[in-house]
């Protein structure tokens, strides 16, 4: 018998009212993987409560193993190559901010400098009188 026709194995008691249900879904199920892919092809498939079969997994065609198989072979496993941002980054050529409508340049710098450095130097003055604790080491 062609395995199109096959009748399900191995059905729990509880799938036994379902049996022409669930083998009318499989050949469908099969004759779906053939057209896809050609006779002899593995699959795997899920069956609820209800003997309702779902699809859950096509194999490879033996010429698609054998040609992923050499396709494995040629390449080099050692051969990489960077992206661009990676290459951006190790190169250094192009300092991007990480958000763009800000700018970091030196005019920026020099404002915030303008402003931070006297506030933290009269916030240090009032520190300077209090005693601080020793560290803990």
């Amino acid at each position: 018998m062609d395995q199109l026709f096959a009748p399900p194995r191995d059905l729990t008691p509880e799938l036994e009212p379902y049996r022409f249900w669930i083998w009318l879904q499989l050949i469908v199920v099969r004759m779906y993987i053939r057209s896809i892919k050609g006779p002899g092809v593995p699959f795997m498939f899920t069956m609820n409560r209800h003997g309702d079969v779902r699809l859950v997994y096509i194999g490879d065609t033996a010429a698609e193993r054998e040609a992923a198989l050499a396709k494995q072979k040629h390449q080099d496993p050692f051969a990489w190559e960077p992206s661009q941002a990676f290459a951006a980054a190790l190169d250094g050529s192009s300092l991007m901010s990480a958000h763009p409508g800000e700018s970091r340049g030196p005019g920026r710098q020099a404002l915030d400098a303008q402003f931070w450095i006297p506030a933290v130097a009269g916030m240090s003055a009032n520190v300077a009188g209090c005693m601080l604790p020793p560290p803990d080491t």
